[in-house]
Parts: C-alpha cells; sequence; structure tokens
C-alpha cells in the first residue's frame, strides 16, 4: 500500500500537470491552434473500411497517441489532465504504476502511424509525465489509403481523413501511381466527389462510382493540370495545391456560364487563371459591355428573337489547311446544335455555298 507521502507527492504531480495544461490551452488560443487531442469519432466516420479482426498485443510509441475516444476533452494533446475530477483517480493509477505492479495493456485504434485511445488514457497521461517513449497496447488497426503522421495538426489529420474518404470512394489510388488530388481544404474533396456525381448522372447513374472517377480523372481533371503546370501557375501560389487551383477554376467557371449564358471549358477558364486573370480575354469578354449590355442578356433576347435559336444563319470562312477544317467542323456542330443555316465563304471570296 502506498504512503501517504508517495500520495500526496502523486497529488502534487498532477495539480501540475493541470497547471501546465491550462498554460498549453491559453498559448494555443492566443495562436489560434487546438492543443486538444483529437476525437476519434470525428476521423472514424470518414472511413469505410473495417478494422481487421485480429489485435496485436505490442509497444507503442506515445508520442504517436494523438487522440482518444470519449474522453478527448479530458487531457489535450500532451495528454496533461484539464479535470479536477480525475485528480484521485489520476492519482491512484500513478501510485499503482509505480509500485511495480504488471497492469494490462491499453487498448488503442491505430489509423497510419497514429494511435487513438480506447481504454487506458490515464496511463498515457502518467507514462508520458515520467518520459516513457513506449507503452504496451492492444492495437485494432483500421486501413488507411492516406499517411498520417504524429506531427500533424488537428487540421491536417481531418484534411487527410477526408481524402481518405475521397480516395475510398473513388480508389483512384489503385489506378494512378502519381495521383494528384490533394487539396489544402477538408472540403475541396466533398466539391470534387460532388463534380463525379454529377457526372455520372449525366451518364444515367448506372456505372460504379470508381469507372466514373477514373474517367473524370483522366478526362476532366488532368487536362486542366496540365494547363496549370504549362503555365506554371502554382509558383504564384506558394501555400496552395494544384486540386486547390482546380476548385477554383470550377467556380470561375460557374461565374463565367453566368455571365455568358452559356458553358464555358474548363481548360479555357485554366489557361485565363492566374495573377492578371482579370484582363484576361474571358474577363474581359464578361465585362466589355457592362451590367445592362453582358452576354448572357444578349444571349436572352437573341434566343427570343430567332424562337429558340441564337444565329439564323452562320457563315464560316474556308480556307485550306488544318485551321479551315477546324472551323467548319466547329461551325457544323454549332449549326446542328442550334438547327442554323450554314453558309461557307471561301477564302478567295469568289464562291459562296449554301446549307
Amino acid at each position: 500500500m502506498a504512503s501517504e507521502a508517495a500520495r500526496a507527492r502523486a497529488r502534487e504531480d498532477f495539480d501540475q500537470a493541470r497547471k501546465e495544461a491550462a498554460l498549453q490551452d491559453i498559448l494555443a488560443g492566443l495562436r489560434r491552434k487546438s492543443a486538444g487531442l483529437i476525437p476519434f469519432e470525428d476521423i472514424r466516420e470518414r472511413f469505410t473500411a473495417p478494422p481487421d479482426p485480429e489485435e496485436v498485443v505490442r509497444a507503442i510509441p506515445l508520442a504517436a497517441v494523438i487522440g482518444s475516444v470519449g474522453r478527448y476533452n479530458d487531457f489535450n494533446r500532451d495528454f496533461l489532465p484539464r479535470s479536477e475530477h480525475d485528480r484521485e483517480r489520476w492519482t491512484s493509477v500513478r501510485l499503482a504504476m509505480e509500485s511495480g505492479v504488471e497492469l494490462p495493456p491499453i487498448q488503442v485504434y491505430q489509423v497510419g502511424e497514429v494511435y487513438f485511445v480506447i481504454d487506458g488514457n490515464h496511463r498515457v497521461s502518467i507514462a508520458k509525465r515520467r518520459g516513457d517513449a513506449e507503452i504496451r497496447a492492444r492495437v485494432t488497426r483500421i486501413p488507411a489509403r492516406v499517411a498520417f503522421s504524429p506531427d500533424d495538426p488537428v487540421e491536417e489529420v481531418a484534411r487527410k481523413a477526408e481524402y481518405n474518404r475521397f480516395l475510398e470512394a473513388t480508389r483512384l489510388d489503385e489506378h494512378f501511381d502519381d495521383l494528384a488530388c490533394l487539396a489544402t481544404e477538408a472540403s475541396a474533396y466533398r466539391v470534387l466527389l460532388g463534380e463525379i456525381e454529377a457526372l455520372r448522372t449525366e451518364a444515367g447513374g448506372e456505372r460504379p462510382l470508381p469507372d466514373a472517377a477514373r474517367d473524370w480523372y483522366e478526362d476532366r481533371y488532368l487536362p486542366v493540370i496540365e494547363v496549370l503546370r504549362r503555365r506554371n501557375l502554382l509558383r504564384h501560389y506558394p501555400h496552395r495545391t494544384e486540386t486547390d487551383l482546380y476548385i477554383w477554376i470550377l467556380e470561375n467557371r460557374e461565374a463565367l456560364a453566368g455571365e455568358f449564358g452559356w458553358g464555358v471549358e474548363l481548360e479555357t477558364v485554366a489557361a485565363d487563371f492566374g495573377p492578371g486573370a482579370a484582363r484576361g480575354p474571358l474577363a474581359r469578354l464578361a465585362a466589355a459591355a457592362g451590367p445592362e449590355r453582358s452576354t448572357g442578356k444578349w444571349r436572352e433576347r437573341q434566343l427570343a428573337l430567332e424562337r429558340g435559336r441564337l444565329f439564323a444563319d452562320i457563315v464560316v470562312l474556308v480556307e485550306s489547311g488544318t485551321a479551315g477544317d477546324l472551323a467548319v467542323a466547329h461551325a457544323l456542330h454549332l449549326a446542328a446544335q442550334e438547327g442554323s443555316h450554314l453558309l461557307g465563304l471561301a477564302a478567295g471570296g469568289d464562291r459562296e455555298g449554301g446549307d
């Protein structure tokens, strides 16, 4: 049985640990950062893969324990106690650990290289307080497609968890070794999933989501990223990623579509994107006539005048060569969409064709 002197020392150490926790919380608040443990509940809902059925008992690094199941408010990120109500419990566990009694392993979930305590929060707190490097644990591993690090701040863990959910839904990491879908905001992945789901719905909604995601990545996402890379636009945004820029381009395209009254290709917006974009061709076209004569309003009036089509007649300049063939192909496509008459004008000006 522990002496009163030993119990008094344990209580005194608990009081000192609480003071340190309070100071860390104040400093973190001033820096607008979180000093708390990460709630496992927030992470688990972003993982659909089931835990490994087999538990493993082994030593784990205490520095990699970053969260808790249910007790995340009672300790801070360093597992210093926050609540006065834990004083007697913390003291009793400390005395038991120091008496040489062999306590059972703590229980944890492992996600990547980090751990969340299921049972044994006080033992972790005391072991870290004593300066121990490891603690024995019964480990249940939850498969993760993203690498989690003990050094990740709270916001980074949340972002990686959302990225993990995106990869579990799309399985893109199974097909592209050099996958480039890293974003700085967790909400970005919901935007990307929404776009993939919209494309899947447009195609009838019968294809599996991973198949639609592969087509989206190759046919829509990568072409835009290639434009950004050719223009080396990321150098202007050192704290952002290619995925961040892709989402900004999506937002710009929606704004331009509202301004013009028709859709704009993502690659076209990407080529017009970046510093000085307000002076780019698309931006100049959108703003040229002012709010009272915007292209969207012109389109509405034109559709009314031409009874549901923009142009009754389309004239295309017919030249020899690739450029001329491309112009004719575009004109044919537009005429078919609008139900317009297509007129050809030869480069020399001496021939004119009918529809």
